[in-house]
């Protein structure tokens, strides 16, 4: 109950309160998150018209592997047919009890050889339908989005992969950040949110096909959880980005600057060997904040962001050191 609470709740973070990261509103996207452990998420989008929609998500952790939840007038139905367009694969599969009551998700049975064929499919390209009975009248049929299957599903199989490979350390305390894999047509991005900072700031490291960017951003308003505004920030912070070969310069709210190829491919091998790039933001009263971009659990993360460049553009994976 804890550990699906974690992942949605941090699905929710991701859309609502926190920065937008691109790729949050697509048909597929994934995520590596916190819960009670590290967790890998494969979240899609299936309708069968405009007001029908059903949410699927896959959500990996180690000691669970991975499940299959369904989101979508399901309540009273004890299972569901689902189908990979365009291949012979289909099932039929029920629902338990695990997750009910007070989530509307719904834990749908599926054998672990065949949930990882139809992530497989979809991965090919293959479309998403659910069956759903009615007690009346023919089945409702969800079809899912295509969005960028092949984008998602690769970042999915990294994210696993690394936690598989090299799980993080157990947490000691709840992280005190947010990390974030942002995808839009054109880039990819891994964003690190310092959420325990007055005012958080956060970087974003973005890469298209021939360079890269960092955008160094900080929330400018702080808000009540009723989104009544307790306080506004104006004043600039002294940054020191030389880490992450940048320079010196003021940031009140966003600033930006653009990396050659070799710089982003160093960070890139620095954020997948959980090592830390130190960015030094200094108040106008002279006090500083040290912002640890990457870490130890930013391992997953970094793995995501190489399998998402290797898919757009045909990136080689950034070598292991």
């Amino acid at each position: 109950m804890h550990r699906m609470r974690a992942w949605v709740m941090s699905a929710v973070l991701a859309a609502t309160s926190l920065p937008a990261s691109a790729g949050i509103a697509d048909a597929w996207f994934a995520r590596s998150e916190f819960g009670e452990e590290p967790t890998c998420v494969l979240y899609g989008r299936a309708a069968v018209d405009s007001h029908t929609m059903m949410r699927v998500n896959i959500v990996w952790t180690a000691s669970k592997r991975a499940l299959l939840w369904l989101n979508g007038r399901l309540s009273g139905v004890p299972g569901v047919s689902v189908e990979s367009v365009g291949t012979e694969d289909r099932w039929r599969l029920v629902f338990d009890k695990l997750g009910e009551p007070g989530y509307a998700a719904r834990h749908a049975v599926i054998g672990a050889d065949d949930l990882d064929k139809l992530i497989d499919n979809l991965g090919r390209g293959h479309g998403l339908a659910i069956s759903v009975p009615q007690r009346q009248g023919l089945p409702s049929r969800y079809v899912d989005e295509p969005g960028d299957r092949r984008v998602a599903v690769a970042m999915y199989r990294a994210c696993v992969e690394s936690m598989t490979r090299d799980p993080p350390p157990r947490y000691s305390k709840w992280p005190s950040m947010y990390l974030f894999q942002a995808v839009d047509d054109n880039q990819c991005g891994f964003r690190h949110i310092f959420s325990d900072r007055s005012f958080p700031p956060y970087i974003t490291l973005w890469v298209d096909s021939t360079q890269g960017r960092i955008a160094i951003e900080r929330q400018v308003i702080e808000a009540t959880s009723h989104g009544e505004v307790k306080r506004r920030r104006k004043t600039p912070d002294r940054v020191n980005a030389e880490a992450l070969f940048g320079t010196r310069f003021d940031l009140v709210e966003h600033f930006d600057y653009e990396l050659t190829m070799p710089q982003v491919d160093a960070i890139a091998a620095d954020l997948e060997r959980g090592a830390e790039r130190k960015v030094v933001m200094t108040s106008p009263e002279g006090e500083s904040l040290i912002l640890q971009f990457g870490g130890i659990y930013a391992k997953a993360s970094a793995a995501m962001l190489a399998a998402c460049r290797e898919v757009k553009f045909g990136t080689l994976e950034t070598a292991k050191q």
